[in-house]
């Protein structure tokens, strides 16, 4: 296998321990694969407007596969944007091993990154947006 190859085993999770929405609400599922400092990553949800729906702190260990799930209203109007950090500054590929992002809609895969990025990286969720989404400016 050549060094740029990633080989990700599936696994097998207990139904009951996902999570279930209510009607109205849609899940948004985040599966990230840590590189070999977790200790430097943390990411969050947030709406457009900046309100926070979720974040994740610096994990404490390394390499591995975290999955969280949330719930969020269907009919809110404003997008979901998420937002990934490296105290570092070298994303979670490929100098310190190779990570990724995948983050599900409604089951549905919406993004598939590989998190080749530097301190930080932004991901606008078209979730019931009216208009257009624009990239928030980095803070």
């Amino acid at each position: 296998m050549a060094d740029s190859e990633v080989v990700v085993e599936q696994c097998q999770v207990d139904s009951e321990l996902l999570t279930e929405c209510e009607e109205g609400e849609s899940k948004i599922t985040v599966s990230f694969l840590y590189d070999n400092f977790a200790n430097e990553v943390s990411w969050d949800l947030r709406k457009s407007g900046g309100g926070l729906i979720y974040e994740k702190q610096k994990a404490n260990r390394t390499n591995g596969v975290d999955i969280d799930e949330v719930c969020i209203a269907k009919d809110d109007e404003e997008c979901v944007v998420f937002s990934v950090y490296d105290s570092y500054g070298d994303g979670i590929c490929c100098s310190f091993g190779y990570g990724g992002i995948q983050i599900l809609l409604d089951g549905e895969i919406i993004v598939e990154d590989r998190g080749d990025y530097d301190f930080q990286k932004r991901i606008i969720i078209r979730k019931g947006c009216f208009g257009v989404c624009v990239e928030l400016p980095t803070y």
